[in-house]
């Protein structure tokens, strides 16, 4: 079965430049799409909000180029800022007590020398046809390349960098919701880490204002991290076989923290560990598998936009990226250390 075709964005320059070529190639989705989705028109009440203001002050301190770089992608759609921004934060809203949003699955596994790390990038159905793969060479950080979505800048979904480093990202609907820098921008900073302990020194080190759960490896590091990390803390697991994360937290560190656990993430969680962890199914064979894989006439669940599989060594991670149930890979992408 043949993959439905994934545009290819080249961008370079500075952090405006970056974030105005993401603005400019997605500047139709975002007015037609974007801006109509209930999804969006429920962030709006939060504009000219203090915590909305004390986000985007957090964000200025700590990760000024990337608020640049949103900047850039509002100017290169001809979209309010103001509007731009709540769609970054929108994870930290949600946090802060809107409904949670969709979801994703992860799969990890340890075969010898070789890590594998096998996602499915869930979300609303309406974006099917305007997501795309970024090849980024920004002038400040690292080269990376990265699935994307309209309106949003690069990291909220499964990304590679020049230096091999790996991140994938499931959505938590914990409610330990706080002032900080939203995770959108957090996780876009991981792209510019050189090794897997830049990660975990950003994810321990700064105040977050919600979170997510990341995959994190990197060739010629052997180590395989799942990790949890809503705004309140951090567990970083380190995958010895097989693990599996929907959307929600299950390390023991997080038990007393308030969330929201949705009946398609618990779905999900207990189906990739019955056939993916305890029997050993194939990852592809089980986040193709209909208890896992979105559908858009699932109302209330993401739609299951592409699935990515990272392969990583001593020298070199390997990207596929599938659209729908396809065998044959939309993106490949070889990253070499």
């Amino acid at each position: 079965m043949s993959s439905t075709p994934l545009a290819v964005l080249e961008v370079a320059g500075a952090p405006f430049d970056i974030g105005h070529a993401l603005g400019r190639h997605a500047a139709r989705a975002i007015h037609e799409q974007v801006r109509e989705l209930a999804e969006f028109k429920a962030l709006l009440p939060w504009r000219g909000h203090p915590y909305t203001t004390e986000l985007e002050a957090a964000a200025r301190r700590r990760t000024p180029a990337y608020v640049a770089e949103i900047e850039g992608l509002a100017a290169g759609a001809d979209w309010p800022f103001q509007e731009a921004f709540l769609w970054n934060a929108k994870g930290d809203l949600r946090a802060a007590g809107e409904p949670p949003g969709h979801g994703c699955t992860t799969l990890f596994a340890v075969d010898g020398d070789t890590r594998w790390i096998v996602h499915n990038e869930d979300g609303a159905a309406a974006h099917h046809d305007d997501v795309f793969m970024v090849r980024a060479r920004p002038e400040e950080g690292l080269a990376f390349t990265s699935f994307a979505y309209p309106g949003l800048i690069c990291g909220n979904s499964f990304a590679v960098n020049a230096y091999g480093v790996v991140q994938t990202l499931n959505n938590l609907a914990a409610r330990d919701g706080r002032v900080g820098v939203p995770r959108q921008l957090v996780a876009r900073a991981l792209l510019d880490c050189a090794g897997l302990d830049g990660p975990l020194a950003i994810l321990r080190g700064w105040t977050r204002a919600s979170g997510y759960h990341h995959g994190l490896a990197q060739a010629g590091d052997r180590r395989l991290l799942a990790v949890e990390a809503p705004a309140s803390g951090v567990a970083a697991r380190l995958v010895a076989d097989r693990h599996a994360h929907a959307n929600h937290l299950v390390e023991e560190d997080f038990a007393r923290v308030r969330q929201v656990v949705s009946a398609s993430s618990a779905r999900r969680q207990e189906h990739a560990a019955e056939r993916f962890v305890a029997a050993g199914a194939d990852t592809l064979d089980v986040l193709f598998d209909d208890a896992i894989h979105g559908r858009a006439d699932r109302e209330g669940e993401g739609w299951t936009l592409a699935t990515a599989r990272f392969r990583i060594d001593d020298h070199t991670v390997r990207l596929e990226v599938f659209r729908g149930e396809a065998t044959t890979p939309a993106f490949i992408e070889t990253v070499s250390r």
